[in-house]
């Protein structure tokens, strides 16, 4: 399980996933819609998602697939496997519903970059924070102009 500060909270609580996801943009035939919708019960099928969750590490996404990678004997055989579905399963905190930010993976890029220019002196922290506080803010409003946000 995750660490937690016994300062902050009590009690461990569960911890947000991080990922890709897939959309489905509208404005399509309806048999390209279907064929969407399709591939995307492939992808949560049980199988599908078993089969990816054994081989990969990936975290599935409903119960019945735990529920099956249980019943094969996965986590008997693969204990660690389930740690980071048990954390996912644990009572939500006030810091643990996730997060939905336009350009995150930019914005990530841009702290990493001066994470690492803190850590090899390059940069004190405040200037750093003062730069990824720009440049999220750049990237922010460029996706807000872009979405029609």
């Amino acid at each position: 399980m995750l660490p937690y500060w016994e300062a902050v909270t009590t009690e461990p609580t569960q911890t947000f996933i991080g990922g890709a996801a897939l959309f489905a943009m509208s404005g399509f035939e309806a048999d390209e819609n279907a064929a969407t919708a399709a591939f995307f019960d492939f992808l949560a099928s049980s199988d599908t998602q078993v089969l990816w969750h054994m081989e990969t590490g990936y975290v599935p996404i409903t119960t019945a697939a735990y529920e099956q990678a249980a019943e094969q004997g996965h986590y008997v055989e693969f204990p660690a496997a389930e740690v980071g579905i048990q954390q996912l399963s644990l009572e939500a905190g006030e810091w643990t519903r996730g997060y939905r930010m336009g350009f995150y993976v930019q914005i990530r890029d841009v702290m990493n970059r001066e994470y690492g220019r803190i850590l090899t002196g390059e940069t004190s922290v405040d200037d750093a924070f003062a730069i990824i506080e720009a440049e999220s803010n750049d990237l922010l409003a460029r996706f807000a102009a872009t979405q029609g946000g």
